[in-house]
């Protein structure tokens, strides 16, 4: 049991989550690991990528280079979601 939930319907709620992710960018680690796997490096590189980009968006607001910093950090975010939603399928 996972936060009060059967592990069938938790992930069913991560599945959907999964596609609200690739759509927004948001990521979760909740289902519960011993050790660290690829997924979850995956996921941590998603996250340094998104925080990057708003910081270049709301810190720097796309001044100079970090207007190519946001793009291409928004751009690997959500190609590394749609990754794991392809390798998941």
């Amino acid at each position: 049991m996972v936060l009060g939930l059967s592990e069938a319907t938790f992930t069913v709620v991560h599945v959907i989550l999964s596609l609200v992710g690739v759509a927004s960018g948001v990521t979760g680690f909740l289902f519960p690991r011993d050790h660290l796997m690829p997924s979850h490096i995956v996921g941590i590189i998603s996250l340094i990528l998104l925080a990057i980009a708003i910081v270049a968006l709301y810190r720097y607001r796309l001044g100079r280079a970090w207007r190519w910093i946001y793009v291409i950090c928004a751009v690997l975010a959500l190609y590394l979601n749609v990754f794991v939603g392809v390798v998941q399928a």
